[in-house]
C-alpha cells in the first residue's frame, strides 16, 4: 500500500510506525510511548495511521540522545515545548547539562567512597576473623561502634501511635 492509498497528501508523505521503527532499531510500542508523553507528534491519515516524516525523525535522534545523556521523559518534553513555542532551548539545556554533570560528580564520589569501604572490608576479611563475638567480623570490626538508631516518634503521640502498634 502506497502513501496515497492510505490518504496521506504528498506533500506529507512519510513512513509509517513498522518502518521507522526498524530504521532506528526501536519497538513500534516505544515510539507509541513517546507519542503518548508528548515527544512525537505524527501525522495521522483518515484511517488513522501514523505518519513519520523527517522532522519526526529529528525529533526521534533528540530523543534517543537526550536519554543517552540522561535525561528524564519530564526534561525531554520540556526543551520539546520550549522549541515548539518557537523558543531557542539552548540556554535551557546547558542549564540541564550542568546539574547533571554535578550529580554525576557526586555520584562518581559516593561511589569512591564505597569503593574505598569494601576494599578496607575485602582487607579485613583477609584476616583470621574467628573467636570475635558477632554476627560477621568482616562487617562488624572489634573497632566498628555504630549505635541504633532510635525510632522517631512525632510529638504529641504515645509510643503506639493513633492504630496501636509500635513505630518501627
Amino acid at each position: 500500500m502506497n502513501q496515497k492509498e492510505v490518504g496521506v497528501p504528498q506533500a506529507e508523505s512519510g513512513v509509517r510506525i513498522g518502518e521507522l521503527a526498524r530504521e532506528f532499531g526501536l519497538n513500534p510500542r516505544t515510539l507509541r510511548y513517546y507519542e503518548a508523553v508528548g515527544l512525537l507528534r505524527p501525522h495521522r491519515t483518515p484511517s488513522g495511521y501514523r505518519v513519520y516524516v523527517e522532522t519526526d525523525r529529528e525529533r526521534l535522534r533528540f530523543v534517543l540522545r537526550a536519554k543517552r545523556a540522561g535525561f528524564t521523559l519530564r526534561e525531554m518534553r520540556e526543551v520539546v515545548e520550549l522549541k515548539d513555542r518557537g523558543q531557542v532551548p539552548c540556554e535551557h539545556v546547558r542549564r540541564q547539562v550542568e546539574r547533571k554533570l554535578r550529580e554525576v560528580e557526586a555520584r562518581l564520589q559516593a561511589l569512591q567512597a564505597l569503593q574505598d569501604e569494601l576494599r578496607r572490608l575485602r582487607r579485613r576479611a583477609g584476616r583470621r576473623t574467628s573467636g570475635i563475638p558477632c554476627v560477621c567480623p568482616i562487617l562488624e570490626g572489634p573497632r566498628d561502634r555504630v549505635e541504633p538508631r532510635r525510632p522517631h516518634v512525632p510529638a504529641g503521640r504515645n509510643k503506639a501511635g493513633s492504630g496501636g502498634r509500635p513505630f518501627p
